[in-house]
């Protein structure tokens, strides 16, 4: 079955409607840098100094990090969220949304009811040494009790005197409340 990001990339421009951007070879750029070396082309045009096209640019930046940050969502709402809001900011997030995408994947495969759990973009942990992605098991939507929690930490041995990084995930399950949360279903 095939992932739902596989065919996700960036949406291509109408070129009639912007400026001709040339690389320094003098060629035209493509894909995501024909997008944005159009974008700054057009901006250029209408801007007249490159002061109000770094503003400009920060400013759409800015927005789209607080788009970004702003997604909650089940898993799959989250991923179609995320390449929305890259593709209106011009990249290319096709292959970390695949890979994102494929990790769920995974987890259905294994009978892991996707559907009942939250992606935050915003969610982390507050210890360091984490990598990747880190995630929070609650029970009855208690975040500031959680039952597990953990991620992946790849560098966490190299910070300890391992002379290559070690691909790590762990956990910590808190018992007490689970057991709690276990005896409240019951």
């Amino acid at each position: 079955m095939p992932s739902r990001a596989d065919n996700r990339g960036v949406v291509e421009p109408k070129t009639s409607d912007m400026p001709v951007a040339r690389t320094e070879s003098g060629r035209a750029p493509q894909g995501g840098r024909l997008l944005v070396a159009s974008r700054l082309a057009t901006a250029l045009s209408r801007a007249g100094s490159v002061e109000s096209v770094a503003v400009e640019a920060v400013r759409a930046l800015h927005d789209s990090f607080d788009y970004y940050l702003a997604v909650e969502a089940s898993p799959r709402e989250a991923i179609d969220r995320i390449a929305m809001i890259g593709q209106g900011a011009g990249i290319d997030l096709g292959p970390a949304l695949y890979v994102m995408s494929r990790r769920f994947d995974l987890l259905e495969e294994r009978g892991i009811n996707i559907g009942k759990a939250r992606f935050a973009t915003e969610f982390g942990r507050d210890l360091e040494y984490y990598s990747g992605l880190v995630f929070q098991i609650e029970a009855g939507g208690d975040k500031e009790s959680p039952i597990a929690g953990g991620g992946r930490y790849d560098g966490l041995l190299r910070s300890v005197g391992a002379r290559v990084d070690v691909p790590a995930v762990g956990s910590a399950i808190h018992t007490e409340r689970l057991l709690a949360s276990v005896r409240g279903l019951a």
